[in-house]
């Protein structure tokens, strides 16, 4: 229940922000709740969100449309039930919010709105339209959907294979780019109006348990690059970014990635900070007051909602849409860029990184006395790099490698002149 309250001039919102807990005290038990009501601001008013005596079930069934005529430049996802009881569709069209961010804890309802998001695409759009990539390195929220026609490889179960799935989405990024040069078209909005004949597919890429992802020993700068470029990028040419966690740490989840992703699902938090990190704002601890179980906010550049996420039903419903979502067939052709999986397999990367990992160099004189002399002349390390090995920052290991070789060069030149003085 959302009471509305509108504050005496002069009386500022901080001065109400954290009465919650003073009100689970005082009428907590005459109203029978026991969670302090969440806080916030909307045009003209404060409100307060009271927890209801008994939970309402927010239905997958009773909410989604599948039968409408399907428009191509608004593609959708369920969002939930906002506290009026209006029903909240995403869209993945939307240039303010192309890739977004959630997170919450076991129980907060985010596996679930992981899986009505799949189904909901795969019931309601062809592959034609709609392609997907999923990542679950837990094997637990989304393997069920292998076998889905709208897949472009298998559910990927480890960090090698999700590796190899962002590998292939950013040369399919570059492929569509290139597309709409040769057509003069700007995104794949103007390109779908031009050729409705042949459509460009959407591609969803969802991803449960980014963390071990972007903590993994192995894998984790490879996949952070790839992000970096898909995130930057990968909206106008038709490829959505959904990352999910349950621990999202800010010194894992760098804020570059945290700021691209202009959308934001907080589900219940256990600690206030983690709300923070997820909305983008480290003192928003909203998500820390949400009940679980699919309460949720979604926050957009638009504003923040709450939400009650969509709940699927018994697995033997959940089993009957999945059956119904397998056998779903393009009715049209679509724009295909040629490229396939095979092509990134991780046997081709690991290649890549044995040779990286037994590459070396030596310093020769001539080659110390040109770095010694751009050194004193004030190169800065990086064009030192550039200039003696043809190297940047964008050329990963072999960049590091290069540049700890001859920054340790540096640095014994610089104790040498100490040791001179």
């Amino acid at each position: 229940k959302r009471v509305k309250i509108k504050l005496k001039k002069g009386v500022s919102f901080k001065k109400v922000q954290g009465l919650g807990s003073d009100l689970v005290q005082q009428l907590g038990e005459e109203l029978g709740f026991e969670n302090p009501p969440m806080i916030s601001v909307v045009p003209g008013a404060v409100v307060f969100d009271i927890p209801r005596l008994e939970r309402q079930i927010a239905h997958f069934s009773d909410y989604v449309d599948l039968t409408s005529e399907i428009d191509i430049n608004r593609i959708v996802i369920p969002g939930g039930v906002d506290v009026d009881g209006n029903y909240i569709e995403i869209s993945l069209c939307d240039s303010n919010v192309y890739h977004t961010l959630g997170g919450g804890m076991t129980g907060g309802g985010k596996s679930q709105f992981e899986k009505a998001m799949v189904l909901y695409l795969a019931l309601r759009y062809p592959p034609s339209l709609v392609k997907l990539a999923l990542s679950d390195v837990k094997l637990v929220s989304l393997t069920c959907f292998n076998g889905l026609p709208h897949l472009i490889a298998p559910v990927a179960e480890d960090a090698a294979n999700t590796l190899e799935i962002f590998n292939y989405l950013v040369a399919e990024q570059e492929l569509r780019y290139e597309e709409f040069k040769r057509v003069g078209v700007e995104n794949i909005k103007e390109y779908n109006q031009m050729f409705a004949d042949s459509p460009m597919p959407r591609i969803v890429s969802v991803t449960d348990e980014c963390f071990d992802l972007l903590s993994d020993s192995t894998y984790k700068d490879s996949i952070e690059m790839d992000l970096m470029k898909l995130l930057a990028k990968a909206g106008a040419a038709g490829i959505n970014i959904f990352l999910f966690t349950q621990r999202p740490d800010k010194d894992v989840i760098k804020p570059l990635i945290r700021s691209n992703c202009s959308g934001k699902v907080a589900f219940m938090v256990s600690r206030p900070e983690d709300s923070g990190i997820i909305l983008g704002n480290p003192d928003d601890n909203r998500a820390a007051s949400l009940l679980g179980s699919g309460d949720m906010l979604y926050k957009s550049p638009k504003g923040v909602m709450r939400l009650q996420g969509l709940f699927l039903g018994t697995k033997a419903d959940f089993g009957d849409y999945l059956e119904q979502a397998m056998i779903t067939r393009s009715e049209t052709s679509c724009w295909d860029s040629g490229l396939h999986l095979s092509t990134f397999s991780i046997e081709n990367t690991s290649d890549n990184q044995k040779e990286e990992s037994s590459f070396s160099i030596n310093l020769d004189d001539l080659t110390k006395s040109q770095i010694h002399s751009l050194h004193n002349r004030g190169y800065e390390l990086h064009l030192i790099l550039q200039e003696m090995f043809d190297v940047s920052r964008g050329d990963g290991r072999r960049y590091r490698r290069i540049r700890d070789i001859v920054a340790e060069f540096i640095s014994s030149l610089e104790d040498q002149n100490k040791d001179d003085v």
